[in-house]
């Protein structure tokens, strides 16, 4: 049969029933609606058999005449029998039977009256079913009495009693049976009524005792009836509940409306049962509850849904037990992550973010992190890992103190927050979050942090919440904790390596029991094994000789349980000797047995090797060096440089201190020195003065420094001698006032030789007019006189200020003193013996011999008058070569090998006050008129001018040395021979004469022109040069003072000679710094006549000049 022919037929037979058996809608009542379906469908199965054996009879056994008045009598009853009359249509119905065969037996129309009777039982039947026990017996007593009564009715084919005995004896046992039947099913009824009545009894007491309703829900008129207890488990009034799916629907949480009336419509589609439902209420308080609700559809006979029948209870407290442990079973396992975090995790970020990934993700998916508390305790910064709500949303650090979180921090307590628009103190991250909660984070001395969870829904955090984020914080802390010290005792563990690295330590470890060593890394490296190895202390490597000491020690130590400091070598793996230093100590059990050494080695073999070092560099220095022990001060070691400096011995110095040794010249320098020592445990160059052992004194520097030795406090200390650094900066110093005194005296010559050169020139044009005049020739000799010792004055200031020209030549020493033999001799006096004793085979030197015979005299004459009754000087030559450090080399000498002038006196010595300032211009000890204080001066700066020194060393009551030491020279050379004219040259050239000065200038002009020159003279450089420049003749010599106003000569010359290059050139000048060289002597190419000069040396000057046989200067 196809699908579509069984839905047709299903749809008809459907329709067929409702057509003629279903009972009418206003029938109420499931046991109703059954007995009326029964009743009505037995009564059109009656009509349906009855007709059709009646037709069929009429048919094939005619005539027959069927009872129709039966017929309505059961169609009327079945008419009535969907209605709610139908127990009428039931009690007509028995009546039918009875009726219809009593009058088809009467009317003599029924066929078979014997068989026809036996039908009577029918109504006996029908109303067992639809009536009491008691009714149907009364139904049954009638039939029987009918049936009874027939025989003596007269009734045609019934007149005797056995014509009814069957029919009235089955009726009777048929209805003793449905009677029978009837009581059994009545006790069995009352018996379910009462177990129904016990059930329904416990069952309307458990719905009280629990709280649960029941509902009952008419789907066809839409009422609904709630038990009594229904409208305590909404928390209403019977009224509020009402009758209505839509006054129930109105209690439910807007939120579940939708989802009770799906499960409600799903249950109606499927016509099963309604499975537990849960959803919300709002009670008229405000406060939601959870409701569960099961039930049960039925439907009538043609399957439609008429009936909904259920019960309701209260399952809030379940709900909120079940969500309890539901929460209680992710806390515990979010615990359990976070514990296994915690003793996972090597560093604080990452510990912090894998928290906040585990609880963020799991309770609290709007804002949720943790903030730190920075160093100095006055920020919380958000951790990076702290989860925003908002994509893109910038969080700034918070105060402490400020917002919730920032009091947590300040008050270390828990702060909750259930709306935040009504707390002052809310700081927003992100809007829309209304509840907040902070948990600090805390140590045993401080809080580090803060946990911070936020919410977009009022009253979002409970104190479930508060107790689970205090455990983590709690486990947080002490995770952090736990890194801390990891990452601190990592840095120790680091730190000790390293530090066993640099400093070459090991550390190894002895298990007697089994005889096995280990050690750490630095301790392969130092036995030159692989890292890794895990070399121990290996005894087979003792270096052999040292292996008898460290066998006696250790069998000392199994014993005294100690190993001391030993120092002994080793044999590496490369065969190199390393020099260690070892201790440690023997561990014993129970029983006093040694069971396991110990101990540490120090590689020291780079400070042996130092300490050799240091030895070998404390010996060989050159300054002083000394250890002295503090605070005693005693000598612990001395180097070479003190044995030479001081002058004791090794033996002598150490153990004994610088007082006892007498080498402190001034307390205070011993008190300043002690005093800097212990305030700043070092010294720095500290000036002060020292004798030696002879009680010679040294100016000295002295530093020093405070070390550790073996744990005892050592003061380290170098002496440095400067007594020769002193002189030498005394001669600075002597040179620097030289220098000063050379500018004045320089400027005071220039000016003072141009007066005496007009002096000198006017006495001579004088002398030549006065010469028949002998009293005024005599005055003008005596002007003459004096103007020549003011010369020779100036000419002084110029030698000591290096200002004088010179002109250096190559020669013998001893001949230049030999040519002055008489001199000195005439000028010492008869009182006074001379010696001179020249060396042999000496170097020639290169001197102004001139300049020399001065340096002769000066100190000669010093010699004479230091021995006022008569005595001895001795003069020597000789030649020396002067090491690096003698003092009497100076700083630019160029050279080492010198030939040396001695000049020894026997008089009284010089004092040592005194001699410190001989050198020093216009110092002398002479009394007055007796000297200048310019002769050792002008010596010294003669000397120094040719390259030379001079050395000077006096002993009182001895006599006095001077050494005049003047670089030897391997040159040759010849002396130049001057002209000596005795009458005054003659010329016919023309001269160009240039001087500021006028009275010098009309003195050059008028002795010029008188030996025939054609001069023309100028008062300055600029009418000069324009002379130069006009002048259509030649110019055969330019005669010009160097300084001058305006312009120089010398750049007067420069110019004239770019226009006139065969012009020749004289320079005159009494200050000559500007034409000279740095050591004095005269520029490659420049004539000067040097200032002051007579008319005769400059008319010979210019003869020469003109003549091309010129010397490069000269003078009066």
């Amino acid at each position: 049969m196809s699908l579509i022919r069984k839905l047709t037929i299903d749809r008809l037979s459907g329709r067929l029933r409702r057509w003629l058996v279903d009972p009418h809608p206003s029938l109420m009542g499931p046991a109703h609606r059954r007995e009326a379906y029964f009743l009505s469908s037995a009564l059109l199965t009656l009509i349906l058999l009855f007709g059709t054996h009646d037709i069929v009879r009429s048919i094939y056994t005619p005539p027959f005449h069927p009872p129709w008045y039966g017929y309505l009598f059961l169609l009327a009853g079945y008419g009535v029998s969907r209605t709610r009359k139908y127990r009428f249509a039931a009690g007509s119905t028995i009546l039918t039977f009875p009726i219809v065969i009593i009058a088809m037996t009467a009317t003599g129309t029924m066929p078979e009256p014997r068989a026809m009777l036996s039908f009577m039982l029918f109504s006996v039947l029908i109303a067992s079913i639809f009536f009491s026990v008691w009714e149907t017996l009364i139904v049954a007593a009638g039939v029987t009495t009918i049936l009874f009564i027939l025989p003596y009715a007269n009734i045609p084919h019934l007149e005797s009693f056995d014509a009814i005995s069957v029919p009235f004896t089955f009726t009777v046992i048929g209805s003793l049976l449905i009677l029978l039947l009837m009581a059994h099913r009545s006790a069995t009824e009352r018996e379910r009524e009462l177990d129904i009545s016990a059930v329904s009894t416990r069952l309307r007491m458990a719905i009280r005792a629990g709280m649960v309703g029941t509902w009952d829900w008419n789907l066809e008129s839409g009422d609904i009836v709630w038990s009594e207890t229904a409208p305590g488990v909404f928390g209403v009034e019977a009224d509020v509940l009402g009758r209505s799916f839509a006054t129930f629907l109105s209690l439910v949480h807007p939120d579940d409306r939708e989802f009770v009336r799906r499960s409600v419509d799903f249950v109606l589609e499927d016509q099963g049962e309604l499975r537990p439902v849960e959803f919300r209420v709002v009670r008229p308080d405000g406060t939601l509850r959870w409701m569960s609700s099961i039930g049960h559809a039925f439907a009538d006979d043609s399957g439609r849904m008429v009936r909904l029948v259920g019960m309701i209870n209260d399952v809030s407290d379940r709900i909120q037990t079940q969500r309890s442990l539901e929460r209680q079973v992710k806390e515990l396992g979010a615990l359990s992550n976070i514990g296994f975090v915690c003793t996972q995790t090597q560093t604080p970020d990452e510990l912090i973010g894998r928290v906040t990934e585990i609880v963020g993700t799991t309770f609290y998916p709007d804002n949720f992190g943790i903030l730190l508390v920075d160093d100095e305790g006055k920020l919380l910064r958000h951790h990076p890992s702290f989860r925003i709500n908002a994509p893109g949303a910038s969080i700034a650090d918070i105060r402490v103190g400020e917002g919730v979180a920032g009091t947590t921090a300040q008050r270390g307590e828990v702060r909750r927050v259930n709306d935040t628009l009504r707390d002052p103190n809310y700081i927003a991250l992100t809007a829309n979050m209304r509840s907040e909660i902070c948990v600090p984070i805390k140590t045993a001395d401080r809080i580090i942090g803060v946990i911070d969870a936020e919410s977009a829904k009022v009253n979002a955090f409970s104190d479930d919440d508060e107790r689970l984020l205090v455990t983590i914080a709690t486990e947080l802390a002490v995770a952090l904790q736990r890194l801390r010290a990891e990452h601190d005792l990592r840095e120790k563990e680091a730190l000790l390596a390293r530090s066993q690295q640099v400093a070459h330590l090991g550390t190894w470890d002895w298990d007697l029991p089994t005889n096995v060593t280990s050690g750490s890394e630095e301790m392969a490296k130092i036995f030159g094994d692989a890292v890794g190895t895990n070399s121990g202390f290996s005894f087979d490597r003792i270096h052999p000789e040292d292996r008898p000491l460290v066998d006696a020690i250790m069998r000392t130590a199994m014993e005294t349980r100690v190993i001391p400091q030993t120092e002994f070598r080793i044999i590496r793996t490369d065969g190199k000797v390393r020099t260690l230093v070892g201790q440690g100590e023997v561990q014993v059990d129970s029983r006093g047995i040694p069971q396991r050494v110990i101990g540490t080695a120090l590689d020291i073999t780079e400070l042996r090797q130092a300490e050799d070092k240091f030895a070998m560099a404390f010996r060989s220095i050159q300054d002083a060096m000394a250890i002295l022990r503090i605070p005693t001060g005693e000598f612990q070691e001395v180097n070479d440089g003190f044995v030479r400096m001081i002058g004791y011995t090794r033996a002598e110095a150490i153990g004994r201190t610088p007082r006892q040794l007498g080498m402190w010249k001034d307390s205070e320098d011993e008190l300043r020195f002690r005093s800097e020592l212990t305030d700043s445990r070092t010294v720095r160059n500290l000036e002060v003065h020292l004798l030696d052992k002879d009680r010679t004194e040294h100016a000295c520097l002295v530093s020093s420094e405070i070390i550790q030795l073996d744990g005892e406090p050592f003061a380290v200390t170098m002496v440095r001698d400067i007594s020769d650094r002193k002189l030498l900066e005394e001669r600075l110093l002597q040179s620097q006032k030289l220098e000063s005194i050379g500018r004045l005296a320089g400027g005071i010559a220039h000016d003072f030789n141009n007066y005496l050169s007009a002096i000198l020139g006017y006495t001579d044009m004088a002398g030549k007019l006065a010469e028949n005049n002998e009293k005024l020739s005599e005055y003008l000799k005596n002007i003459r006189s004096a103007s020549d010792r003011a010369a020779n004055l100036t000419r002084q200031l110029l030698g000591f200020a290096r200002k004088q020209i010179i002109e250096p030549r190559i020669v013998s020493l001893n001949a230049v003193i030999e040519d002055a033999d008489k001199m000195l001799r005439r000028l010492i006096g008869e009182d006074v013996n001379f010696v001179f004793r020249p060396g042999r085979n000496l170097p020639r030197v290169k001197i102004d011999p001139n300049q020399f015979d001065q340096v002769l005299v000066n100190l000669a004459v010093n010699a004479r008058d230091a021995m006022v009754s008569g005595g001895t000087i001795t003069i020597t030559t000789s030649r020396v070569m002067l090491n690096d450090g003698d003092p009497r080399l100076r700083t630019d000498a160029t050279g080492r090998h010198f030939v040396v002038m001695s000049i020894q006196d026997t008089g009284t010595g010089i004092p040592a006050d005194v001699r410190k300032h001989i050198f020093e211009p216009f110092y002398t000890t002479k009394e007055q008129g007796r000297g200048t204080g310019l002769g050792l001066s002008t010596c010294l700066g003669i000397v120094e001018q040719n390259g030379g020194m001079i050395w000077v060393n006096s002993v009182k009551g001895k006599g006095t040395t001077f050494e005049v030491l003047l670089p030897e020279v391997k040159e040759f050379g010849t002396a130049v021979q001057e002209d000596k004219h005795t009458e005054l040259p003659r010329g016919s050239e023309t001269v160009l004469f240039v001087e500021d000065e006028h009275m010098l200038r009309d003195i050059g002009v008028e002795t010029l022109r008188g030996l025939g020159y054609k001069v023309f003279s100028a008062a300055n450089g600029p009418e000069a040069l324009l002379f130069a420049t006009t002048f259509k003749g030649i110019i055969n010599i330019l005669v010009t003072d160097v300084v001058m106003p305006k312009m120089s000569g010398r750049y007067l010359a420069e110019q004239v000679l770019k226009f006139r290059p065969a012009t020749k050139v004289l320079y005159t000048s009494g200050y000559t710094e500007s034409v000279i060289s740095e050591h004095g002597i005269l520029n490659p190419g420049i004539s000067l006549l040097q200032k002051p000069y007579s008319p005769a040396i400059l008319a010979a000057r210019v003869r020469q000049i003109l003549d091309g046989t010129a010397v490069e200067h000269a003078g009066s």
